[in-house]
């Protein structure tokens, strides 16, 4: 005969608890993480800690894994949020599978690492942040940094202040959905590009966040078959952006968005693919958005896409803008198509270097097909 399946168990751990204690109810707790650390947990099993408490002696490192039907589980009992917080990162783990880590307060002091981070060692799988509030880091928010990881899964999260991006995933498969990603890239002493996402793992849903106060993209593209859908994205450089680092060809979309304040929309880079060297491709459907600029900026610029697959329809482009969109002729294997927006405020265009008037744009591209240009009183 089997011998039945262990029960799931909960351990406690609060301020005032005592690590020799079981951990098993709320007046036996453990009082620190390096308690928790040492726990040997079996898939189901919890760990809470006691909402408005501060833990700090030690980085959070899962070692078990779960199942899909029973994850560990770390989070918060009571009222309000534990919070976690170190100098290096308040959660860190490699080669583990099905954790969930829900309703925490979640911070560091690091200027190199993240507050919640895989290892570039191990993949980790079926990992979930959920309801948590990731905050005040000189780093990134939260970093997925290895190719291997998948299922990755950013729920109902508030990330906010990270002098880095406020999230990086290098995995596939990933859902970053229903977040506050606000104020990242603040870090003057990185040197490189800050983003509000920065994706660089293939077939990513980012659906119905805010993304908002970043330094250069909302979300930063470098991977195939991203879905971003129904973001509000607002306050930075560029609202979507894709630099092509895939070593295969998909369809992305970029659909129904609200992308406000920014200088450029969407952009696609002419830069060569990082890996290959050879022109980029990736083919983009971006459709039904709204693309509010400022300043005498450009709305959509598909110059890097010649090679590609582009559907530009359905969007309304307002606000203060130079020119609607950058493109040129596709090369072999393109395809460009644009019609069906509505141009508020301008109706310039940049075909192959120059710039044109809808009527002059439609007769040298084929393309702008009931485009409509609107005055900028009009646009309401």
């Amino acid at each position: 005969m089997f011998a039945p399946a262990a029960l799931a168990r909960t351990y406690y751990v609060s301020a005032n608890g005592h690590d020799r204690r079981s951990g098993r109810s709320p007046h036996a707790a453990w009082r620190t993480i390096t308690r928790v650390n040492r726990a040997h947990l079996k898939p189901g099993d919890r760990v809470l800690f006691r909402g408005g408490d501060s833990f700090s002696d030690a980085t959070l490192v899962p070692h078990a894994s779960g199942t899909a039907s029973r994850p560990i589980v770390f989070g918060s009992y009571g009222r309000r949020d534990a919070r976690l917080h170190h100098a290096v990162a308040a959660i860190w783990f490699s080669g583990v599978k099905h954790l969930l880590f829900r309703d925490l307060d979640l911070s560091n002091d690091g200027t190199n690492g993240a507050v919640v981070a895989g290892s570039s060692g191990a993949p980790s799988i079926a990992i979930t942040i959920w309801r948590c509030r990731v905050h005040d880091t000189a780093g990134v928010g939260v970093l997925s940094p290895n190719p291997g990881d998948s299922r990755w899964r950013i729920l109902e999260d508030r990330i906010v202040r990270t002098g880095d991006s406020g999230v990086i995933v290098e995995g596939s498969h990933d859902t970053i959905a229903w977040s506050a990603i606000v104020r990242t890239g603040s870090n003057s002493a990185i040197a490189w590009d800050k983003h509000g996402i920065y994706v660089k793992g293939p077939d990513v849903l980012i659906a119905d966040n805010l993304i908002s106060g970043f330094q250069a993209d909302g979300v930063s593209l470098r991977s195939a078959n991203a879905r971003v859908v129904r973001n509000r994205i607002e306050r930075g450089r560029v609202g979507v952006a894709y630099f092509d680092y895939s070593s295969r060809v998909g369809t992305s979309m970029v659909l129904r968005n609200d992308v406000r304040d920014v200088m450029t929309a969407f952009y696609f880079s002419t830069e060569a693919n990082a890996t290959s060297g050879q022109a980029p491709v990736e083919n983009f459907v971006v459709a039904r958005n709204l693309f509010e600029l400022t300043g005498n900026s450009t709305a959509v610029d598909v110059s890097g896409g010649r090679y590609s697959s582009l559907s530009i329809v359905n969007n309304v482009i307002a606000g203060r803008f130079g020119v609607a969109v950058v493109a040129n002729s596709p090369l072999a294997g393109g395809r460009y198509l644009e019609g069906d927006n509505v141009l508020a405020g301008g109706g310039t265009f940049d075909w192959n270097g120059d710039w044109l008037k809808l009527d002059a744009y439609r007769t040298a591209s084929g393309q702008g097909q009931r485009d409509r240009v609107l005055a900028a009183s009009e646009a309401g």
